[in-house]
C-alpha cells in the first residue's frame, strides 16, 4: 500500500491553514492519522484527508490559492531577506518618494523584525524621519 505521506514531509492543514512537519503516526482501524509538528506545544494527530502535502509553490501561487503564511512566516523570510542583504533594494527601488534613505531610520525596521511582540514605539526628535521609518517599517 502506497503512503500518503512519509514522516519528514512538510503539509498544509486545509482547515486551520497551518504548515507542519510529519513527525509520526497512529492506526486507528482502517484510518491513519498523522501527527503533525505546528510549534513547540502544538503536535496533534489529523486524519490524513485534512492534510495535503506542501508543493513548492511560487508566492503568487500560493496567493492565487489563499493559502497564506502567517505572521511568523512573514517574520521568517523577512529575517531570511536581511541576512540575504537585498531587503534594501526594496526600499531604494520604490522611487515614489522625495525622501532619501538615511541609516538611522533604517534602525525601527530592524527592531521591528526582531521584536517577539510585533509592536514598536517609534519617539524621536522633530525631523528626523519617524513617518519614514513607519512607512518603511509598513
Amino acid at each position: 500500500m502506497s503512503e500518503k505521506f512519509k514522516i519528514g514531509d512538510t503539509v498544509y492543514d486545509v482547515f486551520s491553514q497551518k504548515r507542519g512537519t510529519i513527525v509520526g503516526y497512529r492506526e486507528i482501524g482502517n484510518r491513519k492519522e498523522w501527527q503533525v509538528f505546528f510549534s513547540q506545544n502544538d503536535r496533534p494527530f489529523l486524519n490524513e484527508s485534512f492534510l495535503e502535502l506542501e508543493q513548492d509553490c511560487s508566492i503568487a501561487e500560493l496567493f492565487q490559492k489563499a493559502q497564506f503564511l502567517g505572521v511568523d512566516a512573514l517574520k521568517r523570510i523577512l529575517s531570511f531577506m536581511k541576512i540575504k542583504g537585498d531587503l534594501t533594494n526594496i526600499y531604494y527601488s520604490m522611487h515614489n518618494s522625495a525622501a532619501d534613505f538615511m541609516a538611522h531610520q533604517f534602525k525601527p525596521v530592524m527592531k521591528f523584525i526582531e521584536s517577539t511582540t510585533g509592536r514598536l514605539l517609534i519617539a524621536d526628535e522633530v525631523g528626523l524621519g519617524k513617518t519614514i521609518e513607519a512607512m518603511y517599517i509598513w
